[in-house]
């Protein structure tokens, strides 16, 4: 049985459609002749982007917020890919617009896939539309899909990656208050999350190996399988059916470098993600490999039904590397052939050199992004050791004041805190052209 679609385009005539977007008529249509009004008509498809997160509000649609989609709608109407009768307000809804997932505030995607309807006219359509949008975000291509296609409801997994320097997972850098910390009974104890916090000094022969790398592993695999992320995430209720999530691989793949500095990969596949979960759940891991907090602590978090609040790390280096449609795959690649990131790899390769890593690094040799964190990821702002008592008063949510407490500590970026100037200068030698 041939479907309505496979049905309309045979009784349109449609050129062949490749994955970059390109078409292959047999014959030029005359001006205004019933082939070119056909290859005007809107279609499904899902188009591959990649873009650079930071300065924007997420990939979402927000009023009054910079998004990427805003950014890219309208280029897609300059582009002529979008009508006119469809670029008001309530474009989205009239073309069917989806998103393959929804990155947050400042995290960057490498392989974005959105579904729409849209005009796939002329042949240099791709070139038009990168022309339309910031240099920090690229078009990579189109592809034909079948009519009921949801890039969100399709997509079966989704992997992120997160890379940060690898002097984060040196030992000897940790959080102190200046001047040491409070002995045990100090009466200075309690107002100790008021002191002025800076990091220990970098050991210069330290080097991320495969052990390390084998560590932060074993750490990461904990969140494998089905858990409930409650405490993964802002504002869920335990018994919310929202919390379950299955999160399929989890590891760290070792180093790479950028301009010289070692970085540290790690990489997450799952079905989906709620709120802050990546962030979160990285937080937690480095904590716990660092010593910071307890072994045990990041399981205890998944399986307690009370309130915890665990460390968020930095948005920076955090972005969406693939979407995955295995199941659209096996019923309809024989139609339009298989939606797969494998034919764009090598430009979004060249992609991450040029515009995500460079300024993944330029962001956090200027604005100590890392440093800024960790100097928040200490036992003052969390009370990791208390967790298991049954009584983790400092990690519960409580007061206001301690409600206060613990949203500085999440975000991690207390501007009166700076790392000591011989990390710093440190640091910023290794970075520098």
């Amino acid at each position: 049985m041939v479907s309505q679609e496979v049905e309309e385009n045979m009784s349109h005539g449609m050129p062949e459609t490749h994955v970059d977007g390109s078409t292959q008529p047999e014959e030029k249509p005359h001006q205004g002749s019933e082939d070119e009004k056909n290859l005007k008509k809107k279609r499904k498809v899902a188009l591959f982007l990649s873009y650079v997160g930071h300065g924007y509000q997420g990939m979402q649609r927000n009023p009054g917020c910079k998004t990427i989609e805003d950014d890219l709608f309208e280029a897609l109407h300059k582009s002529g890919a979008i009508s006119d009768a469809n670029a008001d307000d309530s474009g989205f809804q009239k073309i069917h617009w989806a998103r393959a997932a929804r990155t947050d505030k400042g995290v960057s995607a490498m392989c974005q896939v959105v579904s729409l309807m849209m005009i796939p006219y002329p042949d240099d359509l791709i070139e038009r539309i990168n022309s339309n949008l910031p240099d920090v975000i690229h078009v990579l291509g189109y592809q034909r899909v079948v009519r009921g296609f949801d890039a969100r409801k399709t997509c079966d997994q989704r992997r992120y990656e997160y890379i940060f320097p690898a002097w984060v997972f040196d030992p000897s850098v940790q959080s102190v208050s200046q001047g040491g910390e409070p002995s045990v009974g100090d009466e200075s104890l309690a107002n100790s999350s008021k002191r002025r916090r800076v990091l220990t000094e970098r050991d210069p022969n330290f080097v991320f190996d495969e052990a390390c790398a084998a560590k932060m592993t074993s750490i990461l695999q904990q969140f494998e399988g089905t858990h409930n992320f409650h405490n993964y995430t802002v504002k869920m209720d335990p018994n919310s059916p929202q919390a379950k999530r299955f999160m399929l691989k989890f590891e760290c793949n070792g180093t790479f470098e950028i301009d010289g500095e070692p970085w540290v990969r790690m990489t997450v596949l799952g079905q989906s993600f709620i709120l802050h979960q990546i962030r979160k759940m990285v937080g937690m891991a480095i904590a716990e490999y660092k010593g910071i907090a307890p072994e045990g602590s990041l399981k205890y978090a998944l399986k307690a039904r009370q309130r915890i609040v665990v460390p968020m790390a930095p948005d920076l280096g955090l972005f969406l590397d693939e979407c995955i449609f295995k199941a659209y795959n096996d019923r309809w690649k024989d139609l339009h052939g298989p939606l797969s990131f494998d034919v764009y790899r090598d430009e979004v390769e060249k992609f991450k050199m040029a515009k995500l890593y460079p300024s993944l690094a330029r962001r956090d040799r200027e604005e100590n992004v890392n440093a800024s964190w960790l100097q928040g990821v200490h036992e003052d702002a969390f009370k990791f050791s208390t967790w298991k008592s049954g009584k983790p008063t400092g990690a519960l949510v409580g007061s206001k004041k301690r409600k206060s407490e613990q949203k500085h500590a999440e975000k991690g970026l207390n501007k009166k805190m700076q790392a000591p100037p011989s990390l710093m200068a440190h640091l910023s030698a290794e970075y520098s052209d």
